[in-house]
């Protein structure tokens, strides 16, 4: 009697070990789904960090801050190029805003969806954006076409980030020395 009280206290043992490892393997399989890919905090304070940035109709305005280089489209005709620096401080605080939307986190290739049944806007001729990140020895790349209107919240994140960058850009003296560009896209 008393060896079937031991074995069945044993079982009981053995039952509550399994099911405490499945809660544990359970909560660690749910960790590394759902916490990101490149925690926030990824991005180094080092000056290992350039990236290109190509955008507009086509993605065809580039700028590359490794070789120092932007190109316009000018839409007919062929693209300018300019020499184009970005201070350690500007690319600090680009670095600091893809860190503030979790931009590592992306897809490679971003979309908005829509959920079935929603009506979904869409506009032409769209933008089309394409990110190539090199930071601490790591690259990340990022396209995509912005022909969709919902509203959806890392669209609208990466578009604040687009639209810094621009704004970096068009702030620069030797941008505003460039000629308009020669017609448009319909």
């Amino acid at each position: 009697m008393k060896f079937d009280s031991q074995l069945f206290s044993l079982k009981r043992v053995v039952l509550a070990v399994i099911i405490f490892s499945i809660f544990i393997l359970a909560g660690f399989f749910a960790l590394m789904y759902f916490l990101p890919i490149f925690p926030p905090s990824s991005f180094s304070n080092g000056s290992d960090f350039n990236f290109i940035f190509r955008y507009g109709v086509g993605a065809k305005n580039e700028l590359n801050t490794a070789t120092e280089i932007y190109t316009k489209d000018m839409v007919i005709g062929s693209p300018v190029r300019i020499k184009m620096r970005f201070s350690q401080g500007e690319l600090d605080s680009i670095r600091q805003k893809m860190q503030e939307i979790g931009f590592l986190n992306y897809p490679n290739v971003f979309k908005v969806s829509t959920p079935f049944g929603v009506i979904m806007g869409a506009h032409t001729p769209y933008d089309s954006y394409y990110f190539k990140v090199v930071y601490d020895g790591k690259t990340k790349e990022l396209f995509w076409d912005d022909e969709i209107d919902n509203t959806n919240m890392q669209a609208d994140k990466l578009r604040e980030l687009i639209q810094y960058i621009r704004k970096v850009i068009e702030s620069k003296e030797e941008y505003r020395k460039l000629p308009e560009s020669r017609g448009g896209y319909m």
